[in-house]
């Protein structure tokens, strides 16, 4: 039974968002930052940047806010979860059966998935399955730190893919010229027409970079947020570690009572065992002393 249980109990949970969501919402963020940028003069910079490889751009700036959401997502989670730091487990007395049910119950219930509260509640359930309560910590701090890298997959992917998009837009740019670069030289009557040829074909180039350039700033900064949210989940994770601990020692003192029986008759037994051992060795030192 409590080998059973503590399988329930370690069971990993999905908390993440919704792949699909989130990528519907960030075409939708993309499409609303676009928008605004069709309305530019088309011989403007900013809108050649964005609009000459459209397909690359749009999709790597998709991707982005995929990214963005899924960080914001995790970090306003993270929040509600912190509300286990205002326990003040070291000021309860000695948990005991009834204890430990009223302190499951208490415990909210749109809280009891997130990683924090989940961690208290299933040691307390483990307690009343009479299971061992510190090898179910550890296991359960293995989960807590997995599901952090597990939580971290999606972002991992869109920091590769994003730049090799990028790269990807400035290969076919380039192709693509280079493969024109030649039918326009040939057909070039002067050193004016070869200029303007020239001239074309470095703005062209320019062009397929800029795919490139927006990856790695869109990468950059993508790096930059996931780094502090794995920073404050691993802080967390650790904060709830403590008062994991702190719990445990009120556990484990009654589960010594538990097990053990009171300490009182213990030490009764003891004693009239050591006597009773004591006077037979004594009576049989005296009778070969006798003898």
């Amino acid at each position: 039974m409590g080998r059973s249980s503590k399988k329930t109990n370690i069971k990993k949970r999905s908390r993440g968002a919704n792949p699909l969501i989130l990528f519907l919402s960030g075409g939708l963020l993309a499409g609303l930052f676009y928008l605004p940028l069709s309305f530019l003069d088309r011989t403007e910079y900013i809108y050649s940047f964005f609009f000459r490889a459209w397909q690359i751009q749009g999709l790597n700036t998709c991707l982005f806010f995929v990214a963005i959401i899924a960080i914001i997502a995790r970090n306003n989670q993270l929040r509600s979860e912190a509300r286990v730091l205002e326990l003040k487990i070291e000021d309860l007395p000695t948990i005991s059966d009834g204890a430990a049910k009223k302190l499951l119950d208490t415990i909210p219930e749109e809280l009891r998935e997130t990683s924090c509260f989940r961690r208290l509640s299933e040691l307390l359930r483990g307690y009343l399955h009479k299971e061992e309560v510190m090898t179910l910590n550890e296991e359960l701090a293995r989960r807590d730190r997995d599901e952090i890298d597990s939580g971290h997959l999606l972002l991992n992917s869109l920091r590769q893919i994003i730049p090799v998009l990028g790269f990807l837009g400035t290969v076919l740019g380039l192709s693509l010229g280079m493969v024109k670069f030649p039918e326009f030289v040939a057909a070039s009557s002067s050193v004016e027409s070869l200029r303007s040829i020239l001239k074309d074909f470095a703005a062209s180039l320019s062009v397929a970079f800029d795919t490139t350039l927006l990856a790695l700033g869109y990468t950059i900064v993508i790096v930059l947020l996931a780094s502090l949210l794995r920073r404050k989940e691993e802080s967390m994770v650790a904060e709830v570690d403590e008062k994991a601990r702190e719990l445990i020692k009120k556990l484990k003192f009654r589960s010594e009572l538990e097990y053990a029986g009171r300490p009182e008759e213990n030490l009764e037994k003891w004693l009239d065992k050591w006597e009773s051992r004591f006077s037979s060795v004594m009576q049989k030192f005296l009778d070969q002393l006798a003898t």
